[in-house]
């Protein structure tokens, strides 16, 4: 994404966002800083995220808010709810005596491993806490994957597939 793209795309946002403009002391340099933030995502694909995010929430978006939506939408970052549906469906369908190592992408990985491992989720007798641990971890793991994964090619993908509209 050029910076001129960039600053259409913001251009768009903060006209959706009337309470945001007057908080915007330099739109060249905003501009600047969201094309270097989403430099590897193509226009078409920011955009799709820019409007998911205009349908569901009331505040201007980040940077780092767009990235999460065109991973999630490209399938390079699962969900919160799909990893732990992962997690659950590993816990589920893999026994004690047939251990089967718990394969899924790296921020899933290591949200289970800052909760205590599988095992440990196994064992717990509190699954709504466990949940929401998860949650807490996963959320950052996978903004920290965000933040160092090149989405160019997944968010390629995803356009040329169509989802995320």
């Amino acid at each position: 994404m050029t910076t001129e793209d960039a600053a259409g795309l913001l251009a768009v946002a903060i006209a959706s966002y009337p309470a945001a403009a007057d908080r915007v002391a330099d739109p060249k340099a905003l501009a600047r800083g969201w094309a270097m933030a989403l430099d590897d995502i193509p226009l078409a694909v920011a955009e799709q995220a820019l409007r998911r995010h205009l349908r569901s929430s009331k505040w201007l978006p980040t940077p780092a808010e767009i990235r999460e939506l065109v991973g999630e939408a490209s399938g390079a970052i699962p969900s919160e709810g799909e990893a732990w549906a992962m997690v659950l469906r590993h816990i589920r369908e893999v026994s004690y005596i047939n251990p089967t190592p718990f394969v899924a992408p790296q921020p899933v990985l290591d949200a289970v491993r800052a909760v205590g491992g599988i095992s440990a989720l196994r064992r717990s007798e509190d699954p709504e806490g466990d949940r929401k641990a998860f949650g807490f971890a996963y959320r950052q793991a996978a903004s920290r994957a965000l933040r160092e994964t090149d989405l160019y090619l997944a968010a390629s993908t995803a356009h040329a597939l169509g989802s995320g509209a």
